[in-house]
């Protein structure tokens, strides 16, 4: 399972790293685990999209012309408050972290893997992980061999 922060998937850093992963071409059962996870990022965003403007409606005037918008001065405390609370706001995505090892043909800087550090796993089979640490972590006991008198 993955999970994420509205904060995360808004940067730019993150959703370039994204692009790249949808662009590189894979495995098809790779491409479609990516596609998968993308869109679901994809519905989180336009939601984000629409909380923000929403608090921008609250809290800020926008100039129509240029777009650009300023915090009202008496809320800005209530401001902080509510974009600090939008940018933790965590999701999750009902799907398996992507596995690193199958990235290798794509060249991805050390600032997009932090940014998409999130939805990666080192595991082989990262559903078998508790699995195999269980399985670690529990001994072997054998019967003792019954004797014959």
């Amino acid at each position: 399972m993955i999970e994420l922060t509205w904060g995360l998937i808004r940067q730019p850093q993150f959703n370039e790293a994204m692009q790249k992963l949808m662009n590189t071409p894979l495995e098809y059962k790779d491409s479609y685990h990516i596609s998968r996870i993308a869109s679901k990022i994809e519905t989180e965003q336009r939601e984000a999209d629409k909380m923000f403007k929403n608090l921008l409606a609250k809290f800020a005037d926008t100039d129509e012309k240029t777009k650009q918008w300023k915090v009202k001065e008496d809320l800005k405390d209530e401001w902080t408050k509510q974009t600090t609370e939008f940018v933790m706001t965590k999701f999750k995505i009902q799907k398996d972290k992507i596995n690193m090892t199958k990235l290798s043909e794509i060249k991805l800087t050390a600032a997009e893997i932090v940014a998409l550090e999130p939805l990666l796993t080192e595991e082989e089979n990262p559903r078998d992980a508790s699995a195999a640490a269980a399985k670690i972590m529990t001994p072997d006991f054998k019967k003792p061999k019954s004797r014959k008198n």
